[in-house]
């Protein structure tokens, strides 16, 4: 199956859709982020590591730097283990903080009782 990333290229910032292979668990993880309307995006930065980023919206859920090469898998790993940890706390219904746009708090924060806003 893979992970979808939109990657970034250099030096333009054209763009091509990739998929990385994971371990099925690591790709379940994923799906539930996805499934959020989550997306996963790579860029090779020009020091020559690579930025990969979990975002839902205008939410930057995850981010992971590494330099290019073996490191890469890993780092993918932890982006997607962070996201699902993201996911879990804004799954409606789940216990959580309720997802981006949720009138009743700020960025995450909850409103406190008499405050304006």
């Amino acid at each position: 199956m893979g992970i979808p990333f939109t990657q970034y290229l250099l030096p333009d910032g054209r763009t091509a859709h990739v998929e990385i292979e994971r371990s099925p668990e690591v790709e379940a993880q994923a799906e539930r982020f996805l499934a959020l309307g989550g997306h996963f995006d790579a860029e090779v930065l020009r020091t020559g590591e690579v930025s990969f980023t979990a975002e839902v919206g205008d939410d930057l859920c995850a981010i992971e730097v590494t330099p290019n090469g073996p490191a890469v898998l890993a780092a993918v790993d932890r982006l997607v283990a962070t996201a699902a940890k993201w996911a879990s706390r804004a799954a409606p219904g789940e216990g959580g903080p309720e997802p981006p746009g949720d009138p009743t708090g700020v960025d995450g924060l909850e409103r406190y009782e008499g405050a304006e806003g």
